[in-house]
């Protein structure tokens, strides 16, 4: 895995922006930033790998099956069961998340402290793009007066 791989999936009501790295970073929806484990974050990743293969007709038994049999080929020591129980957890946590509730207060998420001015980049960046300058640039003034 590269240090900074950028991963993303959108499904009705959630959409995932997984960017590998120290720290894991994960976007909710835009808006909640969460610091992952590795062990989480490997799940997600997981997640979104396996989503983005499937069409739009999901079975929920052969998706976990799927994302259990590729997570036990990075963790062999831990059951299927024990996997698929986990990834439900992660992904109700997600849901959670996405519906609005609190990480911290309401779905009970421990806080990690981290330091952004060692991050390779900003977690995120907005882009508004509009039609009007502030800039008095020389083709404006031009374009005003013919």
């Amino acid at each position: 895995m590269s240090e900074t791989a950028i991963k993303h999936v959108t499904i009705p009501g959630l959409r995932l922006h997984l960017r590998r790295g120290d720290p894991d970073m994960l976007w909710v929806n835009g808006q909640n930033l969460l610091l992952l484990n590795r062990t989480a974050a490997d799940f997600v990743e997981t997640f979104i790998d396996v989503m983005c293969g499937y069409s739009d007709n999901l079975n929920a038994d052969l998706f976990k099956q799927d994302i259990a049999a590729r997570m036990h080929q990075r963790y062999p020591e831990v059951p299927n069961e024990v996997l698929t129980r986990d990834f439900d957890y992660i992904y109700g946590t997600l849901l959670e998340v996405s519906r609005g509730n609190c990480p911290v207060s309401d779905v009970k998420l421990e806080t990690r402290e981290t330091d952004p001015k060692l991050w390779k980049a900003p977690p995120r960046m907005d882009l508004a793009l509009t039609y009007s300058c502030n800039n008095n640039c020389f083709f404006l003034l031009y374009r005003r007066t013919t």
